[in-house]
């Protein structure tokens, strides 16, 4: 049985906005709607038990990480629950004649989605691993804010307004260096994430930041395949033939941080690792374009921890965890709800429908 869920947040003002908790039941369908999330939370895994574990599997969609109470409370419960994309779910949506959109709706079709695909249930992340990749996302996002606040103050004139950009820029570079103290501190702690990192640094061009990027958005290091590892970074490259055309190959998805992150390396590594400089030129030498020799670089740098799994592999506990590339657990390409900010008081009261498909 797959129990589909979908929760949705949004921003309200006052608790007195807040609907009152809805139950219909329609066939094998039923949908409520909760005020609170920690009260969705607590019904899902009602139902989810009373159906029994071994024959119930949750399927939710990515929501720009408003899923990971749920997936967290779940995972404490030891349900099985895949987070697949949004953007798949709406396509099979219309590819099944459903253009209309609401929570029920939702429902419906992410309960159709599961019965017909089965995606693998997604592994739970350890919390050194969630952790890493939070840490790891804001410093990454501080990066960004540092180098737009230093393009801005290159074009100001104002005396007073130079003097402020400068401080702001001190206490982002602040932020930064504290965030990557915390990052080394974690990896140190971890022997698995100290092993994998040292392993990652010993490829010339891949430097610290880079290593934690990679044990943060790429948790499956060392346990898939090479082509799995480069659909997973957004480096497959994709056919687009039709009859006798054969169109151009191109690389498509993927997490696009981590596809990001791997480029900046290759570059170091087109240059002075031995090794990828010489396919490099090779490739150059072949007549590629400039992206694309860089592309394959990445894609070697993928390939590296695949062809030695034993460095990289974790200890599990049993050997039946397995990964659906497809339906990656990552929240990455899903968008940030749009936040309606009004007061102190609204950004605190915010509503959570929940809705379940039973199929």
């Amino acid at each position: 049985m797959v129990l589909s869920l979908k929760l949705k947040s949004d921003y309200v003002r006052t608790p007195e906005d807040w609907p009152p908790a809805a139950v219909s039941a329609a066939g094998r369908e039923i949908t409520r709607s909760h005020a609170r999330q920690m009260v969705a939370i607590r019904e899902a895994k009602r139902v989810a038990l009373k159906a029994g574990k071994p024959s119930v599997q949750l399927i939710c969609e990515a929501s720009g990480g408003y899923e990971q109470p749920l997936l967290e409370s779940l995972a404490e419960q030891e349900l099985a629950v895949t987070l697949v994309q949004a953007v798949r779910v709406r396509q099979y949506a219309r590819a099944a004649g459903i253009l209309a959109k609401t929570d029920r709706i939702d429902a419906r079709v992410l309960a159709a989605f599961g019965a017909a695909l089965r995606p693998k249930a997604t592994p739970p992340l350890s919390r050194q691993q969630k952790r890493l990749r939070e840490l790891e996302s804001q410093r990454r996002h501080l990066s960004q804010v540092l180098r737009a606040e230093e393009n801005r103050l290159a074009q100001l004139q104002c005396t007073e307004l130079r003097s402020l950009g400068r401080s702001l820029i001190n206490k982002i570079q602040k932020q930064i260096d504290a965030i990557e103290e915390c990052i080394s501190s974690l990896i140190a702690q971890d022997q698995t994430l100290c092993t994998k990192a040292q392993k990652l640094t010993a490829i010339t061009g891949v430097g610290a930041r880079t290593a934690a990027l990679v044990l943060a958005q790429m948790p499956e290091l060392g346990q898939l395949n090479r082509r799995q590892a480069a659909a997973l970074a957004g480096l497959a490259p994709f056919n687009h033939d039709s009859g006798s055309l054969r169109g151009r190959r191109a690389i498509f998805g993927g997490r696009r941080a981590l596809r990001s992150g791997l480029y900046m390396a290759a570059l170091a590594a087109a240059r002075y690792n031995p090794i990828l400089s010489r396919f490099y030129q090779r490739l150059r030498a072949k007549g590629k374009p400039h992206q694309l020799a860089l592309t394959a670089v990445m894609r070697k740098l993928t390939a590296r921890p695949q062809s030695h799994p034993q460095a990289f592999r974790a200890p599990l506990e049993n050997n039946t965890v397995t990964y659906d590339v497809c339906a990656e657990h990552c929240t990455g390409g899903c968008c940030q709800p749009l936040l309606r900010l009004g007061s102190a008081r609204a950004l605190a009261c915010w509503r959570a429908p929940l809705a379940i498909a039973v199929q």
